[in-house]
């Protein structure tokens, strides 16, 4: 994790190769890096959404320091606004690995049983985290009683055939991972606005320069 600190409308440049030389990582032709980056205040507050730079044209989308997700939990919530009240399901998703680029969705057999209008806080997304909670509000269904399950979900994550033509999608393994997602964090702090990255690659655990 690394610190940089950034005057008010300014630019900081983030040294990596540095951060990578003093963890003795090298670089070779199986390392593919996902970069994450938020601002934050002097408190430490996020004052941006996430941003993440996957590698240049997917580059290496099937190294094996990717791995997939699983759907680990799904749980009815019943949320109301000042006008309405909606049905809401928080879901648990975790990897033991980074998942570049990552899709949730409702099987269409039960979008179509059940006649859903769905909305997702967040459905295509980079898990760079061993643990990621995804919203999804229920706008209208013909079954007063809707309860979904895992299996009612799908989860489908971009890879390579061995051609190379990445237009294959594989969908989710229903084991558990059992190895711990790898990051190396690079953060900074200090003035009005900082920024955080996050630069991750392999299946070690979370490296802190």
């Amino acid at each position: 994790m690394k610190l940089v600190n950034i005057t008010t409308v300014g630019t900081t440049q983030v040294d990596i190769q540095s951060d990578l030389n003093s963890n003795n990582i090298t670089l070779n032709n199986n390392d593919g890096f996902v970069l994450r980056a938020v601002l934050l205040n002097q408190n430490n507050d996020s004052q941006t959404p996430v941003a993440i730079l996957l590698p240049q044209k997917l580059r290496q989308i099937s190294n094996p320091n990717y791995g997939d997700a699983i759907i680990s939990s799904i749980t009815k919530i019943i949320g109301c606004s000042e006008f309405n009240c909606y049905l809401t399901f928080a879901i648990t998703l975790n990897a033991s690995k980074i998942v570049p680029v990552l899709w949730v969705d409702i099987k269409p057999e039960v979008k179509e049983k059940h006649q859903l209008i769905y909305w997702f806080s967040d459905n295509a997304f980079t898990m760079t985290t061993p643990q990621v909670r995804v919203d999804l509000k229920i706008f209208y269904t013909n079954d007063s009683s809707l309860q979904l399950t895992t299996q009612d979900l799908i989860i489908t994550r971009m890879k390579m055939r061995s051609s190379k033509v990445p237009d294959q999608r594989s969908t989710q393994s229903t084991t558990n991972p059992t190895s711990t997602l790898s990051t190396i964090n690079l953060i900074s702090t200090k003035s009005s606005t900082n920024l955080t990255t996050t630069q991750s690659a392999s299946q070690a655990d979370e490296i802190s320069p």
